[in-house]
């Protein structure tokens, strides 16, 4: 904001523009009456907009401890309740600005009488010009000078000074006011005032001094020669308000301080580009979020898919070594023999032993005799072919054997009967013989 400024103290009032006019007025409850200074500004061509800038110390700066902290929302009600003891006007309209310090809970407080406010807006307003900005000139300027961050700075006015610190960013992390020493005869007792400036500059590398007097004198150099610092002295030539235009970046003050009751708006087409850029950003910030949320569910399913096959994988591996175990322990030898009994097994199962038998005994001579019959183990069969089997039986004759061969060969049940092997015993023994033959039962009912 570039518009020309009133500058209000306890006794009077100037403004830099008309080539720059000052006007003596009588305090009341401190402050000048309101209508008396917007009286003053309209006795010249007042300019369509304005600012005010105020006396710091005639706005009651104090610096309040909360005894815990307080919400965002509600730390002006905090604030308020801790002003009631300290302001000189009724503080539930009173207006009232705050910053927080470094310390914990701790807070700088400038407070207005909110009537006062009102009066001069709308005594200014008559006189055809807004009042957007009202604010004390030494925190105006602290804000609006950038050169002004992480230093140290005092304003020296005319009854007292005030020290500020800040931080880089222009946040305050300390802030005091003191009373100027003053002799007997009313000067400046620079002595004392380098006491006074001491602890508060000590090993400070970046010093600023500001003096904001009506009639600025040397005695504050000589105060700060004595104290071995690196001083910026900025150039107290002009008036007040002349020192503040030139050492702040002229766009007057920030919202956080402004006492204004209708403070200046930024114009339409630079509030709705920010709108615009702000809207990008959501909606940016979002895409990043959404983006971003499936990058992390997909990273958690992929680390569960491989946790799961790290485990199949630790199975498998105990699985594989109880394997091998096992096989260690194998006799290979001992593992044919059981997978031939397993074979006979399967084999004798596959046999209709009971339709066999009944076939055998109804084909069998007087002369013969059955003593076994067994499946061969490991014999070699096509698909659908019927299993191996060995008769062992004792006839008495050579006759009676071999007319139970060819009964067998002859029967549609038996296949590939062949004579595999006999023994003749002795004199008055039978004859023992050994057969092999395919047994496949023939259908009966249309069944098997």
């Amino acid at each position: 904001m570039k518009h020309p400024w009133i500058f209000v103290k306890s006794n009077g009032c100037e403004g830099n523009w008309d080539d720059g006019w000052s006007i003596d007025l009588e305090p009341r409850e401190l402050l000048p009456a309101a209508g008396e200074i917007a009286a003053a500004a309209g006795g010249t061509v007042c300019p369509p907009k304005l600012g005010v800038l105020v006396e710091d110390a005639l706005l009651h700066p104090l610096r309040l401890t909360l005894e815990e902290r307080a919400p965002a929302r509600e730390l002006e009600k905090f604030l308020t309740w801790k002003l009631k003891r300290f302001l000189p006007f009724d503080v539930s309209r009173a207006k009232v600005c705050s910053a927080p310090l470094k310390e914990d809970n701790t807070y700088m407080t400038w407070s207005l009488p909110g009537t006062w406010l009102d009066q001069l807006t709308e005594g200014l307003a008559a006189q055809g010009a807004q009042c957007g900005y009202v604010g004390g000139i030494f925190a105006t300027l602290l804000e609006n000078s950038p050169g002004f961050r992480g230093s140290k700075i005092i304003g020296l006015f005319d009854e007292l000074f005030i020290y500020a610190e800040l931080d880089r960013s222009g946040g305050y992390l300390d802030y005091r006011t003191r009373r100027l020493p003053l002799r007997e005869d009313g000067s400046l007792d620079d002595e004392t005032l380098s006491a006074d400036w001491l602890p508060l500059l000590e090993d400070s590398d970046n010093m600023v001094f500001c003096d904001l007097r009506e009639r600025p004198d040397n005695v504050p150099a000589v105060a700060l020669g004595r104290l071995n610092v690196v001083v910026n002295a900025l150039d107290a030539s002009g008036s007040v308000l002349d020192r503040f235009t030139r050492w702040s970046d002229g766009k007057g003050g920030r919202q956080r301080l402004n006492f204004a009751p209708k403070p200046f708006v930024t114009g339409q087409g630079s509030l709705y580009l920010m709108w615009a850029v702000n809207l990008i950003l959501i909606l940016s910030l979002g895409a990043a979020a959404w983006y971003w949320a499936g990058l992390r569910r997909q990273n958690e399913e992929s680390h569960g898919r491989i946790g799961s096959l790290q485990e199949r994988q630790r199975e498998v591996a105990e699985e594989h070594a109880d394997a091998v175990r096992i096989l260690e322990n194998v006799d290979p030898r001992d593992y044919r023999k059981e997978l031939e009994q397993f074979h006979g097994i399967q084999t004798a199962f596959e046999t209709h032993w009971g339709r066999l038998l009944d076939d055998l005994s109804d084909l069998m001579n007087d002369d013969v005799r059955l003593v076994s019959l067994s499946p061969r183990v490991g014999a070699e069969r096509k698909k659908n072919e019927a299993t191996l089997l060995y008769l062992s039986g004792q006839a008495r004759t050579k006759e009676a054997q071999l007319n139970l061969i060819r009964t067998l060969q002859g029967h549609q049940s038996f296949e590939n009967v062949r004579f595999e092997s006999e023994q003749y015993g002795e004199a008055g023994v039978a004859l023992s013989f050994e057969i092999s033959f395919r047994y496949k039962p023939a259908k009966q009912g249309g069944g098997v």
